[in-house]
Formats: C-alpha cells, structure tokens, sequence
C-alpha cells in the first residue's frame, strides 16, 4: 500500500499512525523507489495539478530541471543542505512516486568552504521534458510569459522555502540567475495571482524579488498551509 489509500467515497486518506484526514488529491502517491518501470509506464506517467504545481515552485528556487545529451526526456533535481534536511525529505514524500532512489549525499566546495547535503532526482519522464523546453531557452533557465497561469500556493510556497528569506519586513525571494525583465514578469505574476505588492532591488547588480512588507499578512495566509515545521522559521 502506499501512502495514501481512499475511503469508501473515493477520497484519498492517510493511513499511518490512525489518521485519516483528507488530503489534496495526488498530493500523496505510492512509492515506485528500486522499480523497474517500462517504457511505455514512463510514457504514460501522469503528474497532477498538485505536484505540477510544487514542482514549477521548486523549478522557480533551488530545483532544475535536466535533460542529458543523448537522452530524450529531462528529470527533476533538487539539493539542500544539511541543515534543510528536512524539507528535503519533505519534498521527496511528495515527488517519491517520480524517483528511483531515496535522496542521496552530496559534497561541494563553495568559496573555499565544504558543503554537505542531501540532493534528489526523478527519472526521465515526457511530463519533465514539457516542463524543461517551457524553462529553458538557449541554454539557460528563463521566465515563460505565462508564468500566472502556472503559479499555485503550494508551489509559492515551495519557492519560498527552497530559495527565499525574510528581511527588512519583507520577504526576499532569490532571483538573481534571471533577467530583470523575467523578475518583473514574476512580480506581475504575484500581483496578478496572489494580489501581493512586490518590488525588485539589485544585490550586486543583480535583481532580487522583494515582497513588500504591507503584503506579507496576505502572503503568510497563503504559503503557511503548506510550509514544512522546519521552515516556518522564514515566515514569522
């Protein structure tokens, strides 16, 4: 069985430990970590609203999506440090159903400084590859125009737990590797979605989203429903 059963009226419930709370459909699928899928099961794969929303929140922070030359469809990373350990597993829970192994360790070097964590991958599935030419051109990951449409809470929420902080009142989301033309499209996003009120400031020449402090009521009443334990700390 895996984690999330459904009870006589077909919806989805939690079975571990005695709970049995409703919960978002595909927010919870089985496991398929050390199975061999076919082909044709990896064609067929199906991601739901759900989970397409928190995988494009992670895609906006510290996930990315990869497509290795010779192969035909793309897959989902995402690493954390050590201390982010948590939300790590966190994600996998959500995304187990896509993977072929339980996270892993990984070691890096930054500014003279060793780095651990934990990283995890999907396998190579047609809806990551969808996914992977909508956010990638010429090589580098970008911004599409219909941002809006594609922004959910969950995958707010993911966003800011995986690349963002709170500061000067406000909450800063981590949007240096893009274009500030792409910035401005996210900040019209989240007004147009979520109605907050952001601006951009520049972090060395490079813009940073900054959700403005007269909206973060409004934004804490969104993302809090789906924040993991371990990250609250970035809201209040």
């Amino acid at each position: 069985m895996g984690l999330c059963s459904r009870n006589g009226k077909g919806l989805p419930i939690l079975p571990f430990l005695g709970v049995t709370a409703l919960v978002v459909w595909g927010a919870y699928l089985f496991s398929t970590v050390g199975d061999s899928l076919t082909p044709l099961a990896i064609a067929l794969t199906y991601i739901s609203p759900y989970i397409k929303g928190i995988i494009i929140g992670l895609i906006l922070g510290d996930g990315s999506l990869q497509l290795l030359k010779g192969r035909k469809n793309a897959s989902f990373r995402l690493g954390q440090c050590s201390a982010n350990s948590g939300f790590l597993w966190h994600v996998f829970s959500l995304l187990q159903h896509y993977c072929q192994s339980y996270p892993a360790p990984y070691f890096g070097i930054r500014k003279g400084r060793t780095n651990f964590g934990l990283f995890i991958r999907t396998r190579s599935y047609p809806i990551f590859t969808e996914l992977y030419h909508l956010f990638h051109k010429n090589g580098r990951k970008t911004i599409p125009w219909c941002i809006a449409e594609l922004l959910t809470p969950q995958g707010l929420a993911m966003w800011a737990m995986s690349d963002g902080c709170k500061a000067k009142g406000g909450f800063y989301l981590s949007t240096n590797s893009f274009h500030y033309e792409e910035v401005q499209l996210l900040c019209n996003a989240l007004k147009e979605r979520f109605n907050l009120d952001c601006t951009i400031h520049l972090q060395s020449g490079q813009p940073r989203l900054y959700i403005c402090c007269s909206s973060m009521n409004r934004f804490r009443s969104i993302v809090a429903p789906y924040f993991h334990s371990s990250m609250m700390y970035k809201l209040y």
